[in-house]
């Protein structure tokens, strides 16, 4: 069964995975063009893959995954629709696994590494069929460091208070104490936690993204957010909002180069 009605959503049409089936629609919905990350529990950005020998050779170990179904092409008009196995969404086993993975990605290794300064870790023995290398994992502090630093705090609480304190302006940086950070208006409180102001090129200071609210959005959500977990109105939507977007990986990992 074709999903003929999709053709009538543009904004379906515009990615890369439009669902024209009911296969490809599931995926769509599974969100299988993002990939897969570990969110409670998996590897690091350093985990070896576990090898399994078989005979004079090994071969990753993986677990197997559901089916990927693929629409037959018919051989006549009169043919009815039919459906094959192409592949499986089979997962790699890794043989370091940590609690609450947020340094995952191999690919922003060096990323992670100038976040936070350094990775102090440990080393631990893997074997590479038969040959025992030792692998520096990141400790669980390190771990939690870069979420709270950097996912928790710049791709989080920084996002949210450019709305509800001021934002300083409209540069992205990457942790810079000039660039893009939430302010207040208050120089007290921002001077404490980024450098005299006063002292920014007049470019920066005149950047026209620079907004200054003197914190009292905040106030008054503050002020809602209480009342609402006080009163029990509509507190679990007010929860989950703020949890939910700390525990969707991809949006930590957004702008890491």
């Amino acid at each position: 069964m074709r999903l003929s009605l999709f053709a009538r959503w543009p904004i379906l049409q515009w990615t890369k995975n439009s669902p024209e089936d009911i296969f490809t629609l599931g995926s769509y919905l599974s969100r299988d063009q993002y990939g897969d990350r570990p969110l409670v529990y998996g590897q690091a950005f350093t985990s070896q893959v576990q090898l399994d020998r078989e005979g004079d050779m090994c071969k990753p170990r993986t677990n197997e995954g559901a089916p990927i179904y693929q629409r037959k092409e018919k051989a006549s008009k009169e043919e009815k629709d039919s459906y094959v196995v192409v592949s499986r969404k089979n997962k790699y086993v890794y043989a370091q696994n940590m609690l609450f993975p947020r340094m995952w990605s191999p690919l922003h290794a060096q990323s992670y590494n100038d976040w936070l300064g350094g990775i102090d870790g440990s080393e631990v023995p893997y074997d590479r069929c038969g040959e025992t290398l030792m692998i520096k994992m990141p400790s669980q502090m390190d771990n939690i460091r870069f979420f709270l630093s950097y996912q928790c705090n710049f791709m989080y609480w920084r996002y949210f208070m450019w709305n509800f304190a001021g934002r300083q302006n409209d540069l992205q940086g990457n942790g810079e104490l000039e660039h893009g950070n939430w302010i207040s208006g208050i120089s007290f409180l921002d001077n404490a936690r980024l450098g005299d102001q006063s002292k920014l090129p007049d470019d920066l200071k005149n950047n026209k993204g620079h907004n200054v609210y003197y914190c009292l959005p905040f106030v008054a959500w503050y002020h809602w957010f209480v009342l609402a977990i006080v009163s029990r109105t509509a507190w679990h939507t007010t929860v989950l909002g703020g949890v939910l977007p700390l525990l969707h990986d991809r949006i930590g990992h957004r702008y890491l180069s």
